[in-house]
């Protein structure tokens, strides 16, 4: 679908599942250099399991963002206002850890201790698509409004 524009130039719209696809293989691609160097601190450098953790997931925020500017949200509306975008980036990361454990522990009062393994498919997938959605509206929405 093409839009035109007040000024005459167009726009591409990208389909919702193209940018959901893109934004999936940015953030796996995170969570690889997230575990990386989580493990790396960890086996090679001897550093502690939380230490490295907080390490290896801010490693992969800072990763996940600049995958995500340069590959999946284009013309954005804070693109002049990098810090303010930065804000609510990381904003959206801890929307992600908090959409998580809630996910979790309502699994586990429903599901009465329920699965390990499903709690974390469960909470994997919330977040997933909350933070795909706050980014998507909220930090990374287009300068062009939808029409």
């Amino acid at each position: 679908m093409t839009l035109s524009t007040k000024e005459g130039s167009t726009i591409v719209k990208k389909p919702l599942l193209h940018q959901s696809a893109r934004y999936l293989v940015a953030s796996v691609a995170a969570l690889g250099v997230d575990f990386s160097t989580y493990w790396a601190l960890v086996r090679l450098f001897h550093i502690t399991i939380p230490v490295a953790a907080g390490v290896g997931y801010s490693t992969g925020l800072v990763i996940s963002y600049f995958f995500l500017v340069g590959y999946v949200f284009n013309n954005r509306w804070l693109e002049e206002k990098k810090g303010v975008e930065v804000i609510l980036f990381v904003l959206s990361g801890g929307l992600g850890v908090v959409i998580t454990y809630q996910s979790a522990f309502l699994y586990v009062k429903i599901a009465d201790g329920g699965n390990l393994y499903v709690a974390k498919l469960l909470t994997v997938c919330a977040s997933f698509v909350s933070v795909f959605l706050f980014r998507k509206f909220i930090v990374f929405r287009s300068k062009e409004p939808d029409r």
